[in-house]
């Protein structure tokens, strides 16, 4: 497995590859790598002939408040996991390098990124559609590997290659969970015994949710209630939001509808944001 600091290396590996005709499979991280993204890494094995793992926590998606500096980082871990996996190259791009002194272009969604998350965290997702073009301009992979976690994410990722009609496709693998339930994020590592213990109602109440439907129940309304209800009762959490929307379009939806509807929920466990969703 090769280590990649440098934008001349990645471009050494991208230009070796695409000479041979090698498809690239890449999987964009911000780091301190858990089982989700492994499940990632081994999807983009069986696809394609050569990975790269990016390592790098963007502060471009990060509002002025949020906890950029307290995000966990695990460069020797993250090189370890790579290497058992079975990764071809793993890369630590340098914040100077990706963001040079007077850089001012960015990348915008401007439709599916004003929901959910997007309510809340003004500037995120131009941040992420703003890396995100970046390095693929310098892996040049022809599939990026999602998670279903950050679904609204991978929607926006995959409208934005839509809309700019780039040579690569988005591949969203489902979502990875703990033992408990609770969903697989590098943020579980912020949370204290006590929150890690509260954290997994979030799951509870999705699953609360998913009963409900099954018992015949449509009311987005009641739904969303009822998972309020659920979530609540936790001291500790907080909730950002409780959304019900289509799973195409992120509009919010008065009635449950088979095959285009998703459910998602943001709290705040302390100081540590946590999401998860379910597609129903």
């Amino acid at each position: 497995m090769e280590k990649c600091y440098s934008l001349e290396e990645i471009k050494e590996c991208s230009d070796k590859w695409q000479r041979s005709s090698q498809t690239v499979g890449f999987v964009p991280t911000m780091g301190n790598l858990h089982s989700g993204h492994l499940c990632l890494i081994k999807e983009a094995k069986l696809q394609c002939d050569r990975v790269v793992v990016s390592v790098f926590v963007n502060p471009e998606q990060f509002g002025p408040n949020e906890d950029f500096k307290e995000y966990p980082r695990s460069e020797e871990s993250d090189i370890q996991l790579c290497e058992e996996s079975g990764v071809n190259v793993v890369w630590f791009p340098q914040k100077t390098q990706i963001y040079p002194e007077g850089f001012s272009t960015y990348a915008e969604e401007d439709d599916l990124s004003h929901f959910l998350c997007g309510k809340s965290r003004q500037g995120h997702f131009r941040g992420v559609c703003t890396v995100l073009v970046i390095l693929f301009n310098l892996v040049r992979p022809q599939k990026v590997f999602l998670g279903q976690k950050d679904a609204q994410q991978a929607l926006v990722v995959k409208k934005m290659i839509q809309d700019w009609h780039l040579p690569l496709e988005a591949v969203v693998c489902p979502l990875q969970r703990e033992y408990d339930g609770l969903a697989m994020s590098s943020r579980n590592a912020n949370l204290s015994r006590e929150q890690r213990t509260q954290s997994t109602v979030v799951c509870q109440s999705l699953e609360a949710a998913k009963k409900l439907i099954l018992q015949g129940k449509t009311d987005a309304s009641r739904i969303a209630g009822e998972i309020n209800h659920i979530l609540t009762k936790k001291r500790l959490i907080r909730v950002i939001y409780i959304e019900i929307v289509s799973r195409k379009t992120l509009r919010p939806l008065k009635k449950i509808e088979t095959g285009d509807t998703l459910i998602a929920v943001a709290v705040w466990l302390g100081s540590v944001r946590l999401i998860d969703n379910i597609e129903v």
